[in-house]
């Protein structure tokens, strides 16, 4: 009797090691052919920009970025982007997006988009 069960059990530990094999394959073929999305495609766009950024926010369909010597940046889509005019060299550090209207600040300085096109006022 202790050979038959000792029979039965070697075939199963076989048969467990052969499913064992077959599904780490299936696993490791379906990782490596399955195709990205969107978010894990990432794209050289040329020379990188020189100035240090600091803050994203996205709002009413932009995208606005912020960072040393008063830069701003805005853009649609995320890939191409247009630098806006701050009237600041300080470095901003935060931006945010509430109530239709961009505000961004650092180093003493507020700023806030007074019109939809982008243009910053300094508060006070």
């Amino acid at each position: 009797m202790n050979k038959v069960i000792s029979d039965y059990s070697m075939k199963a530990i076989g048969f467990l090691w052969i499913a064992l094999v077959i599904a780490v394959a299936s696993f490791l073929y379906n990782v490596q052919d399955a195709s990205a999305g969107e978010i894990d495609r990432w794209y050289d766009r040329g020379e990188p920009y020189s100035i240090t950024l600091a803050a994203v926010t996205y709002g009413n369909s932009q995208f606005v970025v912020v960072g040393e010597s008063g830069t701003i940046l805005t853009s649609a889509d995320g890939t191409l982007w247009t630098e806006r005019i701050s009237g600041t060299d300080s470095y901003l550090s935060v931006v945010a997006y509430g109530n239709g209207t961009f505000v961004a600040a650092g180093n003493g300085v507020l700023l806030i988009s007074v019109t939809s096109r982008f243009i910053w006022a300094q508060n006070g």
